[in-house]
């Protein structure tokens, strides 16, 4: 009964998943889960990712107890990502935007946290990732990323994220934003599309901020 219920659930989570390869591609899979799958398991994911490449594909079995359920596939430098570590890093990313500062009953600061929430798709979605092949004074060297822009933000596992900087050949230089002793070789990193960017109004003239646009002197720029 247990495998047939993870049956149910690998195909619910796979269910949005959607590739296209050139006919003549034998593309590099890679599936991750928490535990290692059963055999039947195994031959349920073999059979959907058949169906969503158009043709069967040897895929590599990895275990990975970090993303605590659900699974992940990697096709070459792509991956879908439909585990429970990504979602909690997306909720805590989604929640981190949320300032409660100003609500001074419980329920109005749950409300608010529930209204985000509500209002955030946490799907899986097919991306471009990176690998980090070295890391020191809060830069990351990282290889993949081939098509990542130029100041565009980047995530990391546990909600660290990053600003690309270089653009070379074969790799990406990643300023760091924090968190730098959390990170280490081999980490995936994720692109979001989104280029860094900082509101300015009068109320930063003469200011100094750090890199996420925050003051960093203690006074309200408001005022």
């Amino acid at each position: 009964m247990q495998n047939e219920e993870n049956i149910a659930l690998i195909k619910q989570l796979l269910s949005d998943f959607k590739i296209d390869l050139a006919a003549d591609a034998t593309p590099e899979v890679t599936v991750t889960t928490a535990k290692k799958l059963a055999a039947g398991e195994y031959q349920s994911i073999a059979e959907i990712l058949k169906e969503k490449f158009g043709k069967p594909v040897e895929a590599v079995e990895k275990v990975n107890a970090d993303i605590l359920g659900g699974i992940i596939v990697t096709v070459d430098d792509k991956v879908y990502d439909a585990s429970v570590l990504r979602k909690l890093d997306d909720m805590k990313i989604a929640l981190s935007g949320v300032d409660v500062s100003g609500y001074e009953k419980t329920a109005a600061m749950t409300g608010a946290l529930e209204k985000k929430l509500e209002d955030t798709s946490f799907g899986a979605d097919l991306e471009e990732v990176g690998v980090i092949e070295k890391v020191g004074d809060g830069i990351a060297t990282v290889k993949g990323l081939n098509d990542a822009m130029a100041g565009e933000l980047v995530v990391l596992s546990g909600g660290v994220t990053g600003m690309v900087q270089n653009l070379n050949a074969d790799s990406v230089g990643v300023v760091l934003m924090g968190g730098e002793t959390t990170v280490k070789e081999g980490d995936v990193i994720r692109r979001t599309g989104r280029l860094m960017e900082v509101p300015v109004g009068e109320g930063l003239l003469g200011r100094v901020v750090n890199p996420l646009g925050e003051p960093i002197d203690g006074r309200d720029p408001s005022r």
